[in-house]
């Protein structure tokens, strides 16, 4: 029974598993490479272990291959196999890729994971290294050097010497590889060379392991050159001085040294030819001299190869001069008092002070020295006697030159107060004053200054000794006040030792009051001057400060500052609304101001206006069938047009003429640029070979406003009753060079003997002039 019960047991728990646990894909199954290790070392030729570990959900499958980075092939190691480790012998060193691929024994995919390992494979033989080279000196023409270098390798070192010419980049093989480490190179031509050392190993297959070079130079024949020359431009008759020289050369420098005597012509063999490079001379009498230094090779067999020289004076030796000495006009026992002394001399002058005290003794406060100035604190009170000896750096004398002064020292400094002033008449309520302290200190006075109300009894301490001789003071609340001001030196040891007090009296600072405002005009326009007027009064006199607001931008501008001036000159640049402010205050206030006004005014623009009348003098222009000139009609024309915009009060008209003159095309263009004008407008009269062409026609130059022209034309077609022959583009000179807005206009056809005749009526002249005008201040207003 039981074994029954047991056999249903495991016939449920299959049944159980068989219904919750169905097969999976093999095509699903997948394994995951987590592991790749390439062997060392990595040797050409030599067996490296390869393994791998994977997971997967049966049977891991491994696959090994390698890539060669250089040449981009690859060569299968190991074919899909469950062994998850080979070995792998490259046949040449250089860079490889090592990859595994990994899949599961039921996938049916090239692979299911992979990865790899990038390494580098040597070709197991050491390489040789140069660690020195030498090439021999001097190097001549025809004469024997050794060349030697050292390296170290693995087995053998070899050695092969090239030599390269660096000017013409020819390049020699001096020996080839050997066992040889040395060469002897005699060298068969001047110039600089370049001689290279190939080595390595005995067993190496490369070219060369490594090497070394070393420029040289060949020289035709042993020589030197003098490289530099030093020596003092000034010395001194009886002074020692030292001569310093270098050179190059072939195999060893010899040097020679002479003095020659500028003015008489004298030489003197310093140093015959030696290896010595440095000598010192003692100068034998005043004068001009040439120190002249020869160097040649010590195998040359010339005089000489090369020199230098450098002019030199010699001269007596002058005695240093000392000015009086320099010390406080009282000398203290506390603290150390300065002592300054200042020489003149050829040289650097140097010092040494001594002091004879009262006893009569004497103290040596520093020997001779470049210091000029030293500090002395004397042990008692007396009276003493401070001595300085001066001479020049290079005289052998005890001294050149001295000067003493004779001094007392007491026994601390003192201060006298001697003025108290302030920088103005009257004191107000939170207005600042400025204290001024004036004193005379034995060194370096201070104070202290206390304000004292003497309504309250409160003190209150402005400054608690310092250096400062100013001060500021601002009251807070009207009343009587005591400054008492106490001096002393810094170093004295007294409490204080002046004193000083002065009473002060504080009231409300008083404010100005603004009694006149005006701007002299009703109407404002641009560019015009209008002066701005204010009047105030006021205790103390008045300061005044002119603004402006632009209504349209918000902006304010502060056109004058506080100042005693009370008028302004406004040149409004735009139309627009403004808001003109005058601020006045006491010249004592503080506040930001005491009182105000404003008027509010209104801006016109003024529109400038340039009328061109074309032609003129001896241009006259169209020449019609009755003799008319077109140079006439425009002078007319432009006339009548300018006095029209002239009766406007926001308009000026000007002409380029205003009579029968020549204007070249360029004046006239200049002239309306100059005058920044807003408008310009060139009149003409056309012209044509035919007499029947008729009509009125307006030019603008390409890139004009348009509207400019539409505007000048309606209103000249609708005048003149005319052909409309249209608004047209140009780039007629006048109105492509202009800066503002330009058109010209050929009004009619003087060439046509109808129109010639209406072109010189009254009527014509005022219909068409009137037009222009209006077509002018249309425009002016549409801006």
């Amino acid at each position: 029974m039981r074994n029954k019960i047991s056999i249903l047991s495991i016939l449920f728990v299959f049944m159980f598993m068989s219904v919750f646990h169905p097969k999976v894909d093999a095509s699903l199954a997948k394994g995951q490479v987590t592991s790749l290790t390439v062997g060392t070392p990595l040797t050409a030729g030599k067996a490296i272990s390869i393994s791998s570990a994977a997971k997967s959900p049966n049977q891991a499958l491994y696959k090994f291959h390698a890539q060669d980075k250089k040449s981009g092939t690859w060569a299968v190691i190991k074919d899909y196999s469950s062994i998850s480790s080979t070995t792998w012998t490259p046949k040449t060193e250089g860079s490889y890729r090592v990859v595994v691929h990994v899949r599961d024994s039921k996938s049916n995919a090239s692979y299911d994971s992979y990865t790899y390992k990038d390494v580098v494979v040597n070709s197991g033989i050491s390489k040789a290294k140069v660690s020195a080279m030498t090439v021999g000196n001097p190097l001549v023409i025809g004469n024997s050097t050794m060349v030697k270098a050292t390296a170290s390798s693995h087995n053998q070192p070899l050695y092969k010497y090239l030599l390269g010419n660096r000017t013409t980049n020819e390049w020699t093989v001096l020996k080839d590889y050997s066992t040889s480490s040395s060469y002897s190179w005699v060298p068969q031509k001047e110039g600089t060379f370049r001689v290279v050392v190939h080595v390595k190993d005995s067993k190496s297959t490369a070219s060369y392991d490594s090497y070394d070079y070393r420029d040289v130079k060949v020289s035709s024949a042993y020589t030197a050159f003098a490289k530099s020359l030093n020596v003092k431009k000034m010395a001194y008759v009886g002074y020692k001085e030292t001569i310093s020289g270098s050179a190059e050369s072939t195999s060893h420098a010899l040097y020679k040294f002479f003095l020659n005597n500028r003015d008489t012509g004298e030489w003197i063999t310093l140093q015959e030819y030696a290896s010595n490079s440095k000598l010192s001379y003692t100068p034998p009498k005043p004068g001009n001299y040439r120190i002249v230094m020869h160097v040649k090779d010590e195998m040359s067999k010339k005089d000489y190869d090369h020199y230098r020289f450098e002019d030199i004076t010699i001269k007596n030796l002058s005695k240093a001069e000392v000015d009086p000495l320099q010390t406080t006009e009282n000398l203290f026992l506390n603290p150390a008092n300065v002592i300054t002394a200042k020489a003149k001399s050829d040289n650097t002058a140097l010092y040494k002070f001594i002091v004879k005290h009262p006893d009569q003794t004497w103290e040596t406060l520093q020997e001779f020295s470049p210091n000029g100035k030293i500090t002395w604190k004397p042990s008692k009170l007396g009276d003493y006697r401070v001595v300085v000896h001066v001479k020049d750096s290079y005289s052998k004398n005890t001294y050149d030159n001295y000067t003493f002064k004779d001094v007392e020292v007491k026994e601390h400094p003192t201060s006298d107060y001697q003025e108290f002033k302030t920088d103005r008449a009257f004191y107000y309520t939170n207005q600042t004053t400025k204290i001024t302290h004036v004193a005379k200190s034995s060194i370096t006075g201070q104070f202290k200054t206390v304000v004292k109300d003497q309504a309250t009894g409160v003190e209150t301490v402005l400054q608690n000794y310092d250096s400062k001789t100013q001060i500021n003071w601002t009251p807070s609340k009207k009343g009587t006040y005591l400054i008492k001001v106490y001096a002393k030196d810094q170093y004295s040891p007294k409490a204080y030792d002046d004193y000083y007090e002065k009473v002060l009296t504080v009231s409300e600072a008083p404010k100005a009051k603004l009694t006149t405002f005006a701007m002299n005009a009703t109407a404002f326009y641009s560019d015009k001057t209008y002066p701005v007027t204010a009047a105030a009064s006021s205790s103390n006199g008045a300061l005044y400060k002119f603004t402006v607001r632009d209504e349209t931008t918000g902006k304010w501008t502060i056109l004058s500052d506080y100042s005693m001036i009370s008028t302004y000159n406004w040149v409004p640049k735009y139309k627009g609304k403004y808001r003109m402010v005058v601020h006045v205050k006491d010249r004592y206030s503080n506040a930001a101001y005491d009182d105000y006004k404003f008027k509010d005014v209104t801006v016109t623009k003024i529109t400038k206006v340039v009328i061109d009348a074309g032609h003129g003098g001896s241009d006259p222009g169209a020449i019609g069938s009755n003799k008319t000139h077109e140079a006439d009609l425009t002078l007319d024309i432009s006339q009548r047009v300018v006095k029209m915009l002239n009766e406007q009060t926001d308009f000026v008209g000007l002409t380029t003429r205003e009579t029968d003159k020549y204007v070249t095309l360029s004046d006239r263009v200049a002239f309306a640029n100059s005058q920044n004008a807003d408008m310009f407008m060139s009149i003409h009269y056309n012209s044509s070979t035919s007499k029947d062409a008729h009509g009125t026609e307006t030019y603008i130059y390409y890139n004009s406003d348009p509207t400019f022209g539409k505007i000048i034309h309606k209103h000249l077609i609708a005048a003149t009753g005319l052909r409309d022959r249209g608004l047209k583009e140009s780039n007629f000179y006048v109105i492509k060079n202009t800066k503002m807005p330009a058109a010209l206009v050929e009004i009619a056809f003087v060439s046509n003997p109808a129109e010639e005749k209406l072109a010189n009526t009254t009527a014509f002249k005022d219909k068409v002039s009137r037009a222009l005008a209006d077509a002018l201040i249309e425009y002016a207003y549409l801006r």
